[in-house]
């Protein structure tokens, strides 16, 4: 709980999530949810032997002044016995609600209980249906102003407006379940055909690897680091830029991701192969995460590292045919992909990128499972070592390129 005195300034230039508690105003606290979110004023006071907040304005339209004058009125008024929340929650049920206010309330009482990422939901909602929709009445609103909304964000960003009707089929089933509404208008509304999900089957090919492992070499640590550990474990691009060193045992080649920076919520074991351990052991170790820019947080910003990671492979690949576009996530697939083609067993592949298994291979032996995982990444990362670095000798044969 960050404490100063805020200033004009401060609060302008403010891209920080957090709440930060004003110490010229006791009480008065100004809160960002998310980076690049809206900033909230909000009063922070003690009723009935708890603490309560209650929000008093957007920074936008409050200055920091008048959030200052509205928070001591407040807090003077609970002196004496008012309970602002409560008063607003009160006339909040004896009027019609908005769709934003029915979003709220379902971000703070569902999504934030029960959605690990509901962060870029909430920017979702703020960014897409907030403008048009936002102050229209739950209780107007027709299938006729979904549809427009939806083909509107679909034109201009197909994946955008799929997550969006998504998240609006969600706040509406959360809402009839406490018969907060009666019905939805978002039944029968499907995604437009340019929405559309469309599973993506690019992987990277052994020539296109060897190109780009020299430009990853190039950009160093964290982001060219980044890639490389990225290619040589075969995990997402979040459990990656989240590895601590504390989950790390370099010693036994083994890197234990928690589960809650896993997708599915469950602990996950990965063996590290000679090639992950000799990259993780060139890391500096300048804090808690093993790629930082900073020494206290993660990495962030993976866009702009593969638009810079496009950039300088195309200034080092001269008259060279460009590589056809590929995405981060195309990463993993590519090593899903790689362990195939050399024989290793679709179950095992699942089991080394921390898939929940099926079946039988549910029941697969840990300690079986374990080493076939370990031997799956050496035969892959010695096929990696094969293809980037023309001294090194195997027995492993390439794949086509």
């Amino acid at each position: 709980m960050p404490k100063r005195e805020l200033t004009a300034a401060f609060v302008d230039a403010l891209n920080q999530p957090g709440d930060f508690f004003d110490t010229k105003e006791p009480g008065l606290i100004l809160r960002m949810r998310c980076e690049g979110g809206s900033k909230k004023w909000q009063v922070r006071y003690r009723t009935k032997g708890r603490y309560r907040r209650f929000t008093i304005g957007d920074h936008n339209n409050k200055k920091l002044s008048d959030a200052r004058k509205e928070a001591k009125r407040i807090l003077s008024g609970i002196q004496s016995g008012d309970d602002p929340q409560a008063i607003k929650e009160q006339e909040r049920n004896e009027r019609p609600q908005s769709l934003k206010e029915l979003i709220e309330d379902y971000i703070e009482l569902s999504a934030k209980k029960n959605h690990k990422n509901w962060k870029p939901e909430y920017r979702l909602f703020e960014r897409h249906v907030y403008p048009k929709l936002g102050s229209r009445l739950v209780e107007e609103l027709t299938r006729r102003d979904f549809k427009i909304l939806i083909d509107n964000i679909a034109g201009e960003m197909p994946g955008a407006g799929r997550e969006v009707l998504k998240h609006l089929k969600l706040v509406y089933a959360w809402a009839m379940e406490r018969e907060d509404v009666y019905g939805s208008p978002l039944v029968g509304i499907k995604i437009p055909l340019k929405a559309r999900y469309k599973p993506r089957e690019r992987h990277l090919l052994d020539a296109e690897i060897a190109r780009l492992w020299p430009v990853w070499e190039d950009m160093a640590y964290p982001f060219g680091t980044w890639f490389q550990t990225l290619i040589v474990t075969g995990q997402r691009r979040t459990e990656v830029g989240q590895m601590r060193w504390r989950d790390i045992d370099l010693d036994k080649g083994i890197w234990t991701v928690p589960a809650e920076h896993m997708k599915n919520q469950k602990v996950h074991e990965v063996q590290l192969s000679p090639l992950a351990v000799k990259i993780l052991n060139n890391i500096p170790k300048i804090g808690d995460y093993v790629f930082t820019t900073t020494g206290v947080g993660h990495i962030k910003g993976f866009s702009k590292a593969k638009a810079k990671c496009d950039k300088l492979e195309a200034l080092a690949a001269d008259e060279l045919e460009p590589l056809e576009n590929w995405t981060v996530h195309d990463l993993r697939r590519t090593v899903a992909t790689g362990m195939g083609e050399l024989g290793i067993a679709p179950h095992i592949i699942e089991a080394v990128q921390g898939r929940s298994l099926e079946g039988i291979a549910k029941t697969y032996n840990r300690a079986k499972l374990k080493a076939a995982k370990r031997n799956a990444l050496e035969i892959w990362t010695r096929h990696v070592m094969a293809i980037t670095d023309p001294d090194y000798k195997n027995n492993v044969v390439t794949l086509g390129a």
